[in-house]
């Protein structure tokens, strides 16, 4: 195994100055964002004696007058400046394809306080390999470290200037902050409500899988955890997600969807959380994460809505029929926010994104109905539904959903999308304007 030292010799030294760090150590330094490879391997904090400027007026001036649409009328995902990271609407590339609008972020400084560490050497495993692979087999010798084969390492682009890093940080702040908020508070609400944005309480009515079983408790144990506790409860914790990742593949829809919402609510404590363990955690599930989305994908339909009963058979079929919906709601809303975490990881970590990952939901929808989700009874839920008071959302059209709903049409679920679409000022600005108050 080659030594510290000659790794960090292979990465040749840029005009910056050397962090703090390798200055005090007298030792070379390889300049990169947010931490040089020396810090990152020692677990050392990583300081540039640089003096981070605002952006110029130049680029306050673009970021005011840019839409939340392109000029074709393709919603953007997070268009992020300078970085241009516009979601293109065109035929997408081959899954093998390099080409991807996060490159430009793959060197970007996030305040780790508030979000996470840059996680280092990210390996991107082909979206083929996750749906072709069983990476419960890959789990080696028992340790819960897990043995992927990355693929060919994706070209990342040059890092930002300087001055740029605090711009981009608040402008990413800007989209995530709301959705972030939301999805941290999941493993939370799971365990006091039995319930998620993208998961009914009604889901899990006659019998939770144990997939499911153990996220509930490894969330409730997380809420439990302090100074003291806090390597048992993680060692638990993990255990549980390495024996969800042993376990043999699901079969039926909803063990699927169990699975899928069990890995992301892991992902979402290691994420969130403070030890580097857990957030290298995070960094092996994405391959197993997204191979768990595509799977539950096969059990998914679209067109359920077109076949949904007249009025005269949803009397009769009311309680069947909501049940259905239920499951396929949250089968979707699950596909979809499995798919948003990973492309959100990827953002703020600044590793590369494949853009048939990001297109992959571009034209699936979920149903934004409060009334609907909310419902409790199966009354509730045909009074709604005959209301009519439902838009199927797709991320690459939200114009009828912008010009006729209301600001209590819209569930948790679907402000993580339209906060991150639109941005969170435009997003509270719209919802004001859909809510106006009655003199």
């Amino acid at each position: 195994m080659p030594s510290l030292s000659s790794l960090e010799r292979a990465c040749p030294p840029s005009r910056r100055r050397s962090c703090l760090a390798c200055t005090k150590a007298k030792r070379r330094c390889d300049n990169t964002l947010p931490a040089c490879v020396r810090c990152r391997r020692r677990g050392v904090e990583c300081l540039y004696p640089v003096r981070q400027t605002d952006p110029s007026p130049a680029q306050q001036g673009q970021t005011a007058t840019k839409s939340s649409t392109t000029s074709d009328g393709a919603y953007t995902f997070l268009p992020l400046q300078p970085c241009d990271l516009v979601l293109d609407t065109a035929d997408p590339p081959s899954c093998g394809s390099t080409a991807s609008p996060f490159n430009s972020l793959s060197q970007v400084y996030v305040d780790t306080a508030t979000v996470c560490d840059f996680v280092s050497h990210a390996h991107d495993v082909s979206i083929h390999d996750a749906d072709e692979a069983d990476h419960t087999d890959n789990i080696a010798g028992g340790q819960g470290q897990l043995s992927l084969i990355p693929a060919p390492p994706l070209p990342l682009s040059a890092p930002l200037a300087a001055a740029d890093w605090n711009y981009v940080s608040r402008i990413i702040a800007s989209h995530l902050g709301h959705a972030m908020d939301i999805i941290r508070d999941a493993p939370r609400l799971f365990v006091l409500e039995n319930r998620l944005p993208w998961s009914h309480p009604r889901l899990y009515r006659d019998g939770m899988p144990r997939a499911m079983e153990d996220a509930l408790s490894s969330c409730a144990l997380y809420q439990a955890k302090n100074s003291v506790n806090t390597s048992v409860v993680l060692r638990t914790i993990d255990r549980r997600l390495h024996d969800l990742l042993a376990a043999p593949e699901p079969t039926s829809p909803l063990e699927c969807i169990a699975k899928t919402q069990a890995l992301l609510l892991y992902n979402i404590i290691g994420i969130f959380d403070t030890d580097i363990n857990a957030r290298a955690t995070v960094e092996n599930t994405q391959p197993l994460l997204r191979h768990a989305a595509r799977r539950l994908l096969s059990f998914i339909t679209f067109d359920a809505l077109q076949d949904a009963p007249d009025e005269a058979a949803l009397a009769l079929s009311a309680h069947a029929f909501w049940d259905s919906w239920v499951l396929m709601e949250s089968a979707r809303r699950t596909f979809l926010i499995a798919l948003y975490f990973m492309h959100l990881y990827c953002v703020v970590v600044g590793s590369p994104l494949r853009t048939c990952d990001e297109r992959k939901y571009l034209n699936r929808y979920w149903t934004i109905s409060a009334s609907l989700w909310h419902a409790t009874s199966p009354l509730d839920f045909a009074r709604a539904w005959r209301a009519n008071r439902f838009f199927l959302a797709r991320i690459g059209n939200f114009d009828q959903l912008l010009a006729e709903a209301r600001a209590e049409d819209i569930d948790d679920f679907s402000r993580i999308f339209l906060s991150s679409l639109m941005g969170i000022d435009d997003f509270s600005r719209w919802m004001a304007s859909r809510d106006p108050v009655e003199v």
